[in-house]
């Protein structure tokens, strides 16, 4: 079974929201750090009472970059088609859509997202990942690191899925589905 390989890559907006955003936290959470450190020693704190500060900061920047770290394996790598099944390739969970589920393939469209919420999930850190929803695509799992290269793919749920070249990846899909025996069809 050969597969095609569709690259899901970082549009220059969410790399610099993703440095932007990480880099941040992490100032953030030094700087508070340091200045309870040095407040708490210049004020002649305990010095339990300053580590145990220091450590609940330390602590917290772990959290943020295990966070960060955790988006990153659920972001996509690429998108893989085969004759069977268009997979979502994650370091976790990959997400695998039998083409017989797939109903329709369409390029993303200019306005789709717009005044889309996100119901659960991330978005601004490694991709937007998760459930969302908007007035023109309504209830959507969103797997998506470039609108430029996005695709709405409807199966038993919605999916919006950025594959690189988008527009190769709809042909590719829409001639396995023509091609695709309907279940039902044409047998007695």
């Amino acid at each position: 079974m050969t597969a095609s390989r569709f690259e899901c890559v970082m549009s220059r907006s969410l790399t610099v929201s993703t440095v932007a955003l990480i880099g941040f936290l992490l100032l953030l959470l030094s700087v508070v750090g340091a200045i309870f450190t040095w407040a708490g020693r210049r004020s002649g704190w305990p010095a339990p009472l300053v580590w145990s500060g220091a450590i609940a900061f330390g602590v917290t920047a772990l959290a943020t970059l295990g966070a960060a770290l955790f988006t990153f394996l659920l972001a996509p790598r690429a998108i893989l088609l085969t004759d069977r099944e268009v997979v979502v390739d994650r370091p976790l969970w990959r997400i695998e859509i039998p083409i017989t589920d797939v109903k329709a393939v369409r390029l993303l469209a200019p306005g789709d997202l717009r005044g889309g919420i996100r119901t659960a999930g991330a978005a601004g850190m490694f991709a937007q990942i998760g459930n969302f929803h908007s007035p023109a695509l309504g209830n959507f799992r969103m797997y998506l690191r470039d609108e430029a290269d996005g695709v709405v793919l409807d199966a038993r749920e919605r999916f919006v899925l950025s594959p690189r070249p988008a527009v190769a990846f709809v042909q590719q899909l829409s001639e396995k589905l023509s091609r695709s025996p309907v279940p039902g069809v044409g047998t007695p």
